[in-house]
């Protein structure tokens, strides 16, 4: 009898075009050998099904599964969980490229630690000819991932993902009425009953080259991601925001001008109360979250009475700082410093006469 193999890749495709062969051969030379690579092909008209069969007719790990008609990419992802016979699912899509090391790397992290249910990397984008443009880099605390989830995906793009099949004997599948942000919907339900890990290594290479979905219906993805957001936040609070009181939230939470901080903090601070109560991180103490959402929420107040201050409204300046200090004490004004600076980059930069400036991102991380 045929041992089940420890990870599934699973590679949706749909008229892949020319960057199929860099993908598959991106797994096959995985370090990590004991794997299936399972590719659904989603009826594709444009000679990828060709390309998929002479794969398959050199490499026993790869099946193909080949759809009758165009179910659409969720379906397909689900029709590929179904057949899966790894533990874990590495996600894979057919115009990126995974790093020689990314299944080791990751699934080193799944054996060492049960609590983890799902991992994520560092990304470089690339460009449609591979050359590198970009690089995502984690930027959240392990332990504050779930929280922004409440507010957007902080990940890059669905191929970085590796998670386990099942967690405590719930398979994990794709939510099939949604058209996008399949990636978004299934990290945040991973994270209700299991920790999330990113790894800062760069493992996985993400093209872009417009033609992504996302690219394509921007209104629609928005959409989506509000419904997801109101999903979390009813997951928390245990009722549902309308669309009002969460498009308030989340503008708030990036920066708008527009939001009163009175209008937003008392639900803010039961979003807070409830997410340090109903998420219990096994090396982070309840207090040490908090104090992170605090310092989080304080630094907006920050930027905003820094932002008063070049409009000379220095009544919303005092308001402002008293409520990040109220939060996080002499850290806000390290944080006043922090967007004094931000905002303020390209003049600095300008009056010291630098010829090659550092970006802003890399001085400034957070």
């Amino acid at each position: 009898m045929q041992k089940d193999p420890t990870i599934t890749v699973l590679m949706p495709l749909y008229n892949a075009g020319p960057y199929l062969s860099e993908a598959i051969e991106s797994i096959l030379a995985q370090s990590y050998r004991d794997f299936e690579f399972l590719i659904v092909d989603d009826c594709s008209t444009d000679g990828s099904s060709e390309v998929l069969s002479v794969y398959a007719g050199q490499d026993s790990r790869i099946r193909v599964l080949r759809n009758e008609k165009n179910l659409g990419l969720i379906r397909a992802l689900n029709t590929g969980l179904r057949a899966a016979r790894g533990k874990y699912i590495a996600r894979q899509d057919a115009d990126d490229r995974s790093r020689v090391d990314r299944l080791k790397k990751e699934l080193q992290v799944m054996e060492c630690r049960p609590e983890v249910g799902l991992v994520t990397c560092a990304v470089a984008v690339i460009d449609n000819t591979g050359k590198k443009i970009g690089l995502s880099r984690p930027a959240i605390p392990p332990f504050m991932v779930p929280w922004w989830f409440i507010f957007w995906y902080p990940f890059r793009c669905a191929g970085q993902l590796f998670f386990r099949r099942e967690i405590d004997g719930t398979a994990f599948y794709f939510d099939e009425k949604l058209h996008y942000c399949d990636d978004y919907k299934l990290c945040t339900t991973a994270a209700h009953s299991s920790e999330i890990v990113q790894l800062g290594d760069v493992l996985y290479d993400y093209r872009l080259h417009g033609t992504q979905q996302t690219q394509e219906c921007p209104e629609a993805v928005r959409e989506v991601t509000m419904q997801i957001a109101q999903d979390e936040t009813e997951y928390y609070l245990l009722r549902r925001l309308d669309r009002a009181e969460m498009t308030r939230l989340r503008s708030f939470w990036y920066f708008s001008l527009d939001i009163s901080p009175d209008s937003v903090l008392p639900l803010l601070f039961v979003l807070r109360d409830s997410y340090v109560e109903r998420k219990k991180f096994a090396e982070f103490p309840p207090e040490l979250v908090r104090r992170k959402i605090n310092q989080e929420i304080a630094t907006r107040f920050s930027r905003k009475s820094v932002v008063m201050l070049f409009r000379f409204n220095f009544k919303e300046v005092l308001k402002n700082l008293r409520f990040a200090w109220s939060l996080c004490g002499a850290h806000s004004l390290f944080f006043c410093v922090y967007w004094f600076f931000r905002i303020n980059y390209e003049k600095i930069v300008k009056a010291a006469h630098l010829k090659n400036p550092p970006s802003i991102k890399a001085l400034c991380r957070h």
